[in-house]
């Protein structure tokens, strides 16, 4: 099982994100970072795969409903069912090819 760091601009995000595998309490997540800089897991959220509406972490206040909230529901509802499956632990080294950019 492994966690994919997934950056931009192959992700068409401005940020990195990190695609989680395995199971976890609160269902299946990706952790998105806030800002551009160095990563820093303390400038996260966790955006629910399920329902990317659901957001969570110290910063979820800050993110949600934002633009930048709008481009990750966007890129969680293009690669839904690959996301699923890399959380589940059904794919792995080939999600990053598969998986599909947002246009910001």
């Amino acid at each position: 099982m492994g966690n994919v760091k997934y950056q931009p601009p192959a992700n068409g995000l401005p940020t990195l994100i990190r695609l989680h595998q395995g199971p976890l309490s609160q269902g299946p997540r990706i952790k998105v970072q806030l800002d551009a800089g160095k990563p820093d897991r303390a400038n996260t959220v966790s955006v629910s795969i399920h329902d990317p509406a659901v957001v969570e972490g110290r910063l979820a206040s800050t993110f949600a409903g934002s633009q930048y909230h709008a481009l990750v529901k966007q890129f969680i509802a293009r690669n839904q069912a690959l996301l699923l499956l890399h959380a589940a632990g059904e794919i792995d080294d080939e999600l990053r090819d598969k998986l599909e950019r947002v246009q910001p």
